[in-house]
């Protein structure tokens, strides 16, 4: 064999070493996101089915979630040991990044915008409520006005 023939079989050794070796570290990961996870099977195991929906529910997160890291570790140290594909793959994995974390944003902005509506509405009623068993006894009763303090401000002067 010449010199030329033994790097070329020592390059695609390692390269299957390094796929092998990625994607025992995605089943790590996997593993481990699992078993976060599993305290939340567990808990919606008071319904058998329901606990079984939950547990695929799960698994599916986490083959995710592990996907997205690994992909991210993989970018990074393409980053720094190849830095155009390295690059590329980091912004790639940026993109999706910010996208899905825009995404999440603004779906528990609308659905916790929702609820504040819903529950200003339930306040309202019980106020009302209270207003006219007040009048209906007689008494008249003061609306309440609550200011609304902006998270980190403090509450004195």
């Amino acid at each position: 064999m010449s010199a030329d023939q033994l790097f070329a079989a020592a390059e695609a050794e390692n390269a299957a070493t390094t796929w092998i070796l990625r994607f025992i570290g995605f089943l790590l990961m996997v593993a481990g996101i699992s078993l976060v996870l599993q305290p939340i099977a567990v808990f919606a195991d008071v319904l058998p089915l329901l606990g079984d929906i939950v547990g695929c529910m799960l698994i599916t997160i986490a083959f995710i979630i592990a996907g997205f890291f690994s992909g991210l570790t993989i970018s990074i140290a393409w980053l720094i040991y190849h830095p155009l594909i390295g690059g590329v793959l980091f912004l790639v994995f940026t993109v999706l990044t910010c996208g899905s974390l825009y995404l999440v944003r603004s779906l528990t902005q609308s659905d916790s915008g929702e609820g504040k509506a819903n529950q200003k509405d339930v306040d309202e009623e019980a106020h009302q409520e209270q207003d006219s068993e007040s009048v209906a006894k007689g008494v008249e009763v003061e609306a309440e006005t609550v200011e609304e303090v902006p998270f980190g401000s403090s509450l004195g002067p």
